[in-house]
């Protein structure tokens, strides 16, 4: 015969049934908790590490582009000098560099200029200019500037003679080099690296 479930039973049973977790179990469930914040917590640090170092590299490609560009089209556009002309139209030392070329469009004024391109005292790599005339009525106007590139420690400037041969540290003539290097030099805490700039000036034949 079956005895019937007495309170005491019964009340066993309800407290077995709503048994709660033990101190040991929450402190396990903190700790695991606590381990994947922290993953979580390093995995975003990670991400926005990863988020600046890319923009970060596409600032400084965007900035090599258009430098690069500029660059290219002034060198590109070189003027070569007036026969009877004594005067060198294309100056190059190792460093700075002058020459008469067409400003891009979009500028006031004579689009054929003298500019000059070297690194201030400011590291600052700068291009300066003014319109060009074979001769000034009156007093040339101070010359304009605009800045390029901060942040740079050196422009080191080669060119390739017409008849070949080997890079030179200086150039001076009538005639532009066949080919113009520029070598940016960056200080040694900076992180850019830009790889050398070769462009070919595209001369207008002289006519004797």
């Amino acid at each position: 015969m079956t005895r019937p479930p007495t309170e005491q039973t019964l009340t066993k049973g309800r407290h077995t049934a709503v048994r709660g977790f033990t101190l040991i179990e929450v402190l396990a469930a903190l700790v695991l908790l606590g381990l994947i914040l922290t993953m979580l917590s390093d995995g975003m640090r990670l991400g926005m590490r990863a988020k600046r170092a890319d923009d970060q590299i596409g600032t400084v490609a965007t900035e090599l582009e258009t430098t690069s560009r500029a660059l290219r089209l002034l060198f590109a556009r070189a003027e070569p000098g007036e026969p009877a002309s004594p005067e060198a139209v294309f100056v190059g030392t190792g460093h700075a560099v002058s020459f008469v070329t067409w400003l891009p469009d979009g500028r006031d004024g004579p689009r054929e200029a003298d500019v000059s391109l070297a690194v201030s005292a400011a590291r600052r790599l700068e291009l300066h200019w003014r319109p060009h005339f074979r001769r000034w009525l009156v007093a040339p106007p101070a010359p304009g500037a605009e800045t390029l590139l901060d942040g740079v420690e050196r422009l080191d400037l080669a060119y390739w003679p017409p008849a070949g041969g080997r890079w030179l540290s200086q150039w001076q003539g009538l005639e532009p080099p066949r080919l113009v290097r520029l070598h940016i030099v960056f200080p040694t805490a900076d992180g850019r690296h830009w790889p050398d700039i070769i462009v070919a000036p595209v001369r207008r034949a002289v006519q004797p």
